[in-house]
């Protein structure tokens, strides 16, 4: 799930833009919110259950845009949503990816599962 905060997007989402070739110069660059930008930001919140057995990534830009879904996927894949081991293993790779093909941004990821354990390591439900 992503929400782009870009003026690019806004205008799109309002329908004051056809396409993305229809806006101004600066349009995709000119970032509407962004923590330590402003002091009061509009967050987005989603809601829902993880099954146990699944897996969300969340990323900032830098790690997906030189890398494809597919290949986030096939990093991913084999990775067991409780196993941290496998899962640092699969984030750090996708990382050197990135970089490898010259991402210049900052490269952020997280991996969420289903699973969510107490201070205690306990699972919780």
């Amino acid at each position: 799930m992503s929400e782009d905060q870009t003026l690019l997007a806004l205008k799109l989402g309002r329908g004051e833009l056809e396409c993305e070739d229809d806006a101004l110069p600066g349009d995709a660059n000119t970032i509407l919110q962004a923590i330590g930008s402003q002091r009061h930001l509009d967050p987005l919140f989603y809601r829902g259950d993880l099954a146990s057995d699944e897996l969300v990534i969340v990323c900032t830009d830098g790690a997906w845009r030189k890398a494809t879904n597919v290949g986030i996927q096939r990093l991913f894949r084999t990775c067991t949503p409780d196993d941290e081991g496998q899962l640092e293993r699969a984030c750090r790779d996708l990382v050197r990816l990135d970089i490898a093909r010259g991402e210049t941004d900052n490269i952020t990821v997280a991996c969420l599962s289903g699973i969510l354990r107490g201070p205690g390591g306990g699972e919780l439900r």
